[in-house]
């Protein structure tokens, strides 16, 4: 089903008698895995079409049952083409394979003692000058040909689970000398700053299975920016499990001779210390950043599907803030449909250091506030989360205090910015809002964020959503593909107004191409209203009021079983669709999945950290949530920290609202620290 490019949602929802019913995230992880495995395939297929004669069978072997990027990478080290040889390369080049297959073989009494290797010499060639370098350049082959032996690589693979690896971090060489001052830098190293986010890993040792996600990320990402050195310790007696076992393949059948047992022991020796071992902690480092890569990647496209599915909030004209200092903050008013009503910027922040709090009403910037609340009946606030967030809630509590809206009921909540500047500058943007100043379109894009997360998120790419988990260390290719079918799998099963929807939106349902999908606006705009096509009944929603038979949810394709009164199998259909059939059509009309999920948390006024107490509570939503714990948004201005370990077994989602009480207070930090209570909703 991968193969045919269904998506998700399409399997999900009409593939259940096939799946056994899975949900969307489990067939997203088997798809992920799929597509690693089908990427090695592809490589391995490729080594093997440019190498097909000078690979041996027993490489070829090896390539077949590679199951990693990195076991590809090490089997074709020596077929790249690059100008660094391998040791091996060398001796081999010197015409010494065919006796250090002999030796490793031992069937035909060749080689078994040192004197004959003097046959071997040639006093003109470095490499063969003497007996030591010739049996040097032996000893290189027999070691490449161990650690690339598709039976030693199975044995490698079972001693990597069960030899107990430990991973060690600490300060990077270069650091510890800057730290001692025993080093002149020559340019500038990582700052204090820098290193007091990584104290945590100056001194770490775990188990390298048992390392949590986010300290792997944080791990890597502190290497590459010069601050600690991270490394995998292979415990000893791994070395003896794979001695033996490599002992037992080329020792235990051949007739025993000394000299041969000594150099293949060696061989064993050199395999291990500067193949093997080394293969193994790349191996081992690899999958843990992997692992935690897809943590991450699950974490951001859980976050990600709950910031999209935020249920809207329909019918009211909304007032966005997008807070600002030297350049204000913008405002954007829209109405009940999200279309513009007025934009403007005010100045909050200047010059009232000589105005009384008392008489902050008085202020122009109040004024003009309130005449927009007046003229449009606006009673709801959206506030962006970024500079100038705190100072702009404290200014909307203190106006609220001093009831400088009456008669008008005015709340305000904050809303995830991120991306709104990358949208208001693109081409888009310009088309939708031709010659508004991009800085105005971000707060309109605030207010339309408020009435339809959805519509209005979907314009912007994933990767700026900032509701991940070091998302931005993580490949590209890995990330886009789940994110993308996160995005198609909300927009699938909440629905598309076609008649309204922008652009956009049409991007993400996976049978409409870039093909399809300029027709179909191209015609909307000639006929103003169509009803839903048959491509994409199930997703696409017409809203028209011809009876709503486009706005159940259900193909088109299955409801000519509803009605009959036969069973589903003499219908043709399978249980779970037939199911499905049935509760699409129960549903209400316009039924809208988001109903069910948590809507925004508003606000009338702001708490400061110099009010909060051990032992405080507080109510708050939850802004973001990553493996090590969530971060909730309980009016601070900075979000508080709920450890996993507070949680109480609790699991939160984004969007929860939950009580909490505060059991840690960093005032110079602005940090506080949670113990969650109850999840509210």
């Amino acid at each position: 089903m991968f193969d045919q490019e269904n998506t998700l949602p399409f399997i999900a929802r009409y593939r259940k008698d096939k799946t056994g019913n899975m949900e969307v995230e489990k067939l997203r992880e088997i798809q992920n895995s799929y597509s690693q495995l089908k990427h090695v395939q592809e490589r391995v297929l490729k080594v093997l079409k440019g190498n097909r004669k000078c690979l041996p069978e027993d490489r070829k072997a090896s390539l077949l049952r590679a199951t990693t990027m990195h076991e590809v990478e090490h089997l074709t080290a020596a077929y790249k083409g690059s100008g660094k040889r391998t040791y091996a390369e060398r001796a081999r080049e010197l015409g010494l394979e065919p006796a250090a297959l002999e030796v490793m073989q031992g069937t035909h009494n060749k080689f078994m003692n040192r004197q004959e290797l003097y046959s071997l010499m040639d006093p003109n060639k470095e490499g063969l000058r003497t007996i030591e370098e010739v049996e040097q350049g032996l000893q290189h082959i027999i070691a490449d040909v161990i650690s690339k032996d598709p039976q030693v690589l199975d044995c490698v693979r079972q001693l990597m689970k069960l030899c107990k690896p430990l991973l060690e971090c600490g300060k990077a060489r270069k650091q510890q000398k800057r730290d001692q001052g025993k080093m002149v830098s020559r340019g500038p190293g990582p700052s204090d700053d820098l290193c007091a986010k990584y104290q945590n890993y100056f001194e770490y040792k775990n188990l390298a299975w048992h390392t949590k996600p986010h300290a792997m990320l944080a791990m890597n990402r502190g290497e590459h920016q010069g601050v600690l050195s991270v490394k995998i310790v292979i415990p000893d007696n791994t070395y003896v499990h794979f001695f033996n076992f490599c002992q037992q393949k080329w020792l235990g059948l051949a007739p025993p001779h000394y000299y041969r047992t000594q150099l293949v022991m060696m061989s064993i020796e050199d395999s291990w210390e500067r193949l093997v071992k080394p293969f193994m902690q790349r191996q081992i480092r690899s999958e843990l950043t992997e692992m935690a890569e897809i943590a991450s990647v699950e974490v951001f496209a859980a976050n990600l599907r709950k910031l999209l599915l935020t249920p809207p909030v329909r019918g009211k004209t909304v007032l966005a803030i997008d807070p600002g200092y030297a350049n204000g903050c913008k405002i954007g008013v829209t109405n009940a449909t999200g279309d513009q009503l007025l934009t403007t910027t005010i100045y909050p922040f200047r010059g009232k250091e000589h105005l009384q709090a008392e008489d902050w009403c008085k202020d122009h910037n109040a004024r003009t506030l309130r005449e927009i609340v007046h003229k449009f009946g606006c009673e709801l606030f959206a506030v962006g989360n970024g500079t100038g967030c705190r100072e702009t809630e404290t200014y909307l509590t203190r106006l609220i205090a001093q009831k400088c809206f009456d008669p008008y009921n005015v709340q305000y909540t904050i809303i995830n910015e991120t991306g709104a500047s990358q949208y208001s500058c693109s081409p888009e943007a310009r088309t939708e809002f031709p010659g508004l100043d991009p800085n105005h379109i971000s707060a309109l894009s605030l207010a339309r964020r408020l009435q339809d997360p959805l519509l209005e998120y979907i314009k912007v790419h994933p990767m700026h959503m900032g509701v991940g988990m070091y998302q931005h260390d993580i490949p590209e290719r890995i990330l886009h593909a789940s994110l993308d079918s996160v995005m198609t799998e909300c927009v699938s099963f909440v629905g598309v107004d076609i008649n309204s929807a922008s652009e956009f939106v049409f991007r993400t349902p996976q049978e409409k191409s870039r093909k399809k999908r300029k027709p179909i606006l191209t015609h909307r705009r000639s006929i103003r209203v169509i009803s839903a096509s048959s491509n994409l009944e199930g997703r696409c929603k017409s809203g028209g009021d011809d009876g709503g038979v486009d706005d159940d949810g259900v193909d088109d394709d299955y409801i000519v079983f509803i009605g009959l009164e036969s069973v589903a199998e003499q219908c043709g259909a399978s249980v779970p669709t037939m199911q499905l059939i049935v509760e699409g059509l129960a549903q209400p009309l316009d039924y809208d999945i988001r109903a069910q999920f948590e809507k925004p948390l508003f606000r009338k006024g702001i708490t400061s950290i110099d009010d909060v107490v051990l032992g405080t509570k507080l109510t708050g939503s939850v802004r973001n949530v990553t493996h090590f714990g969530a971060f909730v948004d309980v009016g601070l201005g900075n979000d508080g920290l709920v450890h996993s370990s507070k949680m109480g077994g609790a699991r939160l989602e984004l969007g929860n609202i939950v009580e909490v009480t505060v059991i840690n207070i960093e005032k110079d930090r602005a940090r506080i620290s949670l113990m969650l209570e109850r999840v509210l909703g």
